[in-house]
């Protein structure tokens, strides 16, 4: 059990006590096994009178009271906020529609103001990399609508998911687009902040640790390194044009690293991309694939042996591929001892 599935279990309880004929001895009795929350179940059942009448209905109602109690303390259990069921921290708390980032996968990688979102939300929609476990942080009453895209497969089209947060919001639902990683990095959410926008709805983005971050962290290094690396690139390997090439090989040079996004099945096209690159002989590539996950594999190869790499450990998706180009190549650009080859597939972690 993590420390986030807690509340959510004690959400259901205090859901069932205060629902009609419900008995708030269930939530009291599950105080006791978890330390400090005894004295906050018998808060709520103290409120339960009061709680009721004022919401209007018990899921807008218990969920101002639940915040209040568990998040922000017994003595903020009054006025409009338990009236509303707003979340404690305003920050951006009050928007019609917040695109959260989920992180890269790990449940356990999502934001503090992330999990907010979802414990308040009424509606989530979410998609095909985001960990099940992270629907358990919303209210029993949520509805939750999958919305995922698997490369080549699209359940829904883009176009009918920005409509669909458009009109949830319009129903007066408070809206929670669950998008793996960054909403801002490769993840469509400038097109779904479009809609809201001409929508007239108000929204907010919550950021979260983007495929980059956590691919290089799950090898223990770094997106930039001081001396070595000062450039860092983020970018596709698909554009919005089919067969087009996302323009980051300028950038490619001595100091810079470039993480590429979605490039799994594009990585020929990007071996045919580097093989006339001046400093080819001495870029650096890592592939990063399920980062941050139980079965994360980090592999090192060549320029050349991108695809095979790839190919032959059995590599789809979810997946980072890094080029490196460390600042000290320039000087010693004519030195053979610094060619990496082809060998495909050297693992590293």
């Amino acid at each position: 059990m993590t420390l986030f599935q807690i509340p959510n279990m004690l959400a259901r309880a205090v859901t069932r006590a205060f629902a009609p004929g419900g008995e708030c001895a269930r939530t009291e009795a599950l105080g006791p096994s978890i330390p400090g929350v005894g004295a906050r179940a018998g808060a709520l059942a103290s409120f339960r009178g009061a709680a009721q009448p004022r919401s209007g209905s018990a899921p807008q109602g218990l969920g101002g009271l639940w915040r209040s109690a568990f998040l922000g303390g017994t003595n903020d259990l009054q006025g409009d906020r338990l009236a509303t069921g707003r979340a404690a921290d305003h920050r951006g708390g009050n928007h019609a529609v917040a695109l959260v980032g989920a992180g890269p996968g790990a449940k356990d990688l999502i934001t503090l103001r992330g999990v907010r979102r979802l414990e308040a939300a009424d509606i989530v929609f979410f998609d095909r990399l985001v960990d099940p476990e992270l629907l358990d942080l919303t209210r029993p009453e949520a509805e939750l609508v999958y919305v995922g895209k698997a490369p080549g497969r699209h359940s829904w089209s883009q176009a009918r998911i920005s409509e669909a947060l458009v009109v949830a919001a319009q129903q007066g639902k408070r809206v929670v687009r669950l998008k793996c990683g960054d909403p801002g990095v490769f993840a469509r959410g400038a097109e779904e902040a479009d809609a809201l926008r001409m929508a007239g709805i108000d929204y907010e983005i919550v950021p979260g640790v983007t495929a980059a971050s956590a691919a290089a962290a799950a090898t223990g290094g770094f997106l930039t390194e001081r001396g070595t690396i000062d450039t860092l690139v983020l970018t596709t390997g698909r554009t919005e044009v089919a067969g087009a090439d996302a323009d980051w090989l300028p950038a490619l040079r001595p100091g810079c690293k470039v993480a590429i996004y979605m490039g799994v099945a594009e990585a020929g096209r990007i071996e045919a991309t580097l093989s006339d690159h001046a400093w080819r002989d001495h870029i650096q590539v890592e592939i990063v694939a399920d980062a941050q996950m139980p079965g994360q594999r980090a592999l090192r190869c060549g320029p050349t042996a991108i695809a095979d790499t790839l190919r032959g450990n059995g590599i789809k998706n979810r997946t980072i591929i890094f080029l490196s180009l460390p600042k000290d190549c320039a000087l010693a650009s004519g030195e053979s001892s610094l060619r990496i080859g082809g060998e495909a597939g050297q693992a590293c972690v």
